[in-house]
């Protein structure tokens, strides 16, 4: 199809490119570029997902369960007292998990897969998702084959609205209209800016559904006579927490008000500070432990087993157990808490000399090495480059998992030629 009308379909695919140019979605400056032909699957996969997410949910909030109730377990993870102290804190609904996504490197051939990490720090990409699926209407080759199959995406927002709202009401203490902060660090650098078009988009869906929503900094919230109030006054019942772990234990005394809210569980926060559990990269190497195992079934143990790649603490005896300055192509570098990319670096991208710098570098950080993982590649093209040609592309699909919703599944029509995708 492709090769017989090559002209017409290259522009479509600049439509499709001027489109993303002028999105609402753009991330340090950059805006969205997609490949041409989307990522999809079979309804069989999709069943496949979902029982591949309600198997992996259930692992996780065991496991944050057991880190909160049990002190020996939760020597195993590399928590400060402070954060320690705000995982404790229950969530006041019925979740220790209402949001995840589930990076995995998926091999359509065989259905085999492992876990490339685990995201819940209010989980963003689902703008770039909705606009990268207005984008396929622009798609002439997506066109064509709407006439012989019939395709779905999911409306992510409103999905997690109706769900978040729905634990909130059967929560602890819900009020009959409740405000909601969409809290982040937001200051004027290009990263943060962009991400506020993604908070605008949610505070549209919610006022649509008849919920009143805020965008806050986390930093201008102050606590009260037992009210959290943002900088302009308003009350705030519901937290959607964006801001990420990492950033709030590193500006630990710029946000007191948040904190002391939730201590005295004065508002319900979406998600969770216990998420952090799931969300730090060391949970890679806790989940193959015995003391993980034990309380694991043995069905599972074998899951772990066999989806979850070998983790290590990244010190010198690791690097010297494991062989890793002469094996480099089977090992990936990642910090603990680290996200977009920052900090991720794989042996069989760089040179002897590259990879020796950065063990010698990273030995002894807060830092993990994980057996690299050889991501499924299929055909696409990009019509954004000087010479469009079909090439082969790596894949990263993330099923994402909304508590007590259909388990809606994310799949992303882009696609990423660079050969490691660890930690992205």
């Amino acid at each position: 199809m492709l090769q017989a009308q090559f002209d017409a379909h290259q522009a479509s695919g600049l439509k499709m490119k001027d489109y993303l140019d002028h999105t609402t979605f753009c991330h340090d400056g950059r805006h969205l570029n997609a490949l041409y032909f989307p990522r999809s699957l079979p309804r069989r996969t999709w069943r496949f997902f979902k029982n591949l997410i309600v198997i992996t949910h259930t692992i996780f909030e065991k496991i944050i369960r057991r880190y909160q109730c049990d002190a020996d377990y939760r020597k195993l993870f590399p928590f400060s007292d402070e954060l320690a102290e705000l995982i404790a804190i229950p969530s006041g609904y019925d979740s220790v998990l209402p949001m995840a996504r589930f990076d995995i490197f998926y091999d359509e051939a065989t259905q085999d897969f492992k876990f490339c990490e685990i995201n819940t720090d209010g989980t963003s990409a689902m703008n770039e998702v909705r606009e990268l699926n207005n984008a396929l209407h622009y798609n002439l080759g997506f066109r064509k084959l709407t006439k012989y199959h019939d395709f779905k995406s999911f409306k992510l927002f409103d999905t997690w609205i109706d769900r978040m709202m729905n634990l909130y009401r059967h929560g602890d203490a819900p009020i009959q209209d409740p405000t909601v902060a969409i809290v982040d660090f937001i200051d004027d650098t290009p990263s943060k800016q962009d991400s506020l078009a993604e908070f605008r988009v949610f505070q549209r869906h919610f006022e649509k559904k008849g919920v009143h929503a805020v965008i806050a900094d986390i930093r201008s919230l102050t606590y009260t006579d037992g009210v959290l109030r943002t900088a302009e006054g308003d009350p705030v019942h519901v937290i959607y927490r964006r801001a990420v772990t990492a950033d709030i234990l590193e500006h630990y005394d710029e946000v007191q008000g948040f904190i002391a809210a939730v201590k005295d569980q004065a508002v319900t926060l979406f998600g969770p500070m216990c998420t952090q559990v799931i969300h730090n990269k060391w949970l890679f190497a806790v989940i193959h432990n015995d003391a993980t195992k034990a309380f694991l079934s043995p069905a599972e143990n074998e899951f772990v087993a066999l989806h979850f790649p070998m983790t290590r603490d990244l010190t010198e005896d690791a690097i010297r157990d494991l062989d890793a300055l002469a094996t480099k192509d089977r090992w990936i570098v990642k910090p603990m808490d680290g996200y977009a990319c920052h900090g991720v670096y794989a042996g069989v991208d760089c040179s002897d000399e590259q990879w020796r710098d950065i063990l010698t570098e990273y030995a002894e950080a807060p830092t993990i090495i994980q057996e690299y993982v050889t991501p499924y590649r299929s055909a696409n093209i990009d019509f954004s480059s000087r010479s469009p040609r079909i090439e082969e592309y790596i894949n990263m699909t993330g099923p994402l998992r909304v508590r007590r919703a259909l388990r809606r599944v994310l799949l992303p029509p882009v696609q990423r030629r660079h050969r490691a995708l660890g930690g992205q």
